[in-house]
């Protein structure tokens, strides 16, 4: 296994790339991100050991990596292209189970990932960012996280439908330059 200070080597090699989230690797910060890592202490890791993952609008693969280290079997990005070539290049490096696929969130979900269960979702302050606001109706988890944006409006009612039942889990401070913004956590279980 690669050291955290490889790792950091590595990614300096990124020059025109913005690391929204704070990158850990062997328990070690190994990038600072405009975001820390206080939404993992919500994650029950049960839904995360031996399970497949889904990061929508994974950024530079932060939480996937995270994943990995506390035993996934496999995580799958969705971004932009330029992050996901990032996300591909960090999992060439470190040779773990994990792949970004560079697709227009606006418009959904791509086709291969509707098609897929996945055992755990990670959907963070992504639904402010993006035209597609139920996201989340497309995807076949069992569980998804869910961390609002600054300006969502989300709540367990809206988040709760036909598919997911939502109860707030916690809340998480916005970026370091906006620290006092709460951002709701929470969790959704798929409906029996």
């Amino acid at each position: 296994m690669k050291k955290p200070e490889e790792l950091s080597e590595f990614i300096k090699s990124f020059k025109n790339v913005t690391f929204y989230q704070t990158m850990t690797w062997g328990g070690s910060i190994v990038k600072n991100g405009l975001r820390g890592i206080e939404r993992r202490s919500f994650i029950d890791l049960s839904n995360i050991n031996g399970k497949s993952i889904l990061d929508v609008g994974c950024a530079t693969g932060a939480e996937m990596l995270w994943a990995i280290e506390n035993g996934a079997i496999s995580a799958t990005g969705i971004d932009n292209q330029l992050k996901t070539d990032v996300v591909n290049d960090i999992a060439k490096f470190l040779n773990i189970p994990i792949k970004g696929i560079g697709f227009d969130l606006d418009n959904g979900l791509p086709e291969e990932i509707k098609n897929t269960k996945f055992d755990t979702a990670f959907l963070f302050s992504i639904t402010h960012n993006i035209k597609y606001k139920n996201i989340w109706e497309d995807i076949d988890a069992d569980v998804i996280y869910f961390e609002t944006g600054a300006d969502s409006g989300m709540n367990e009612k809206k988040l709760s439908g036909k598919k997911y039942k939502a109860t707030q889990i916690g809340e998480t401070p916005g970026s370091y330059a906006s620290p006092r913004i709460c951002r709701k956590v929470f969790i959704m279980n798929r409906n029996k």
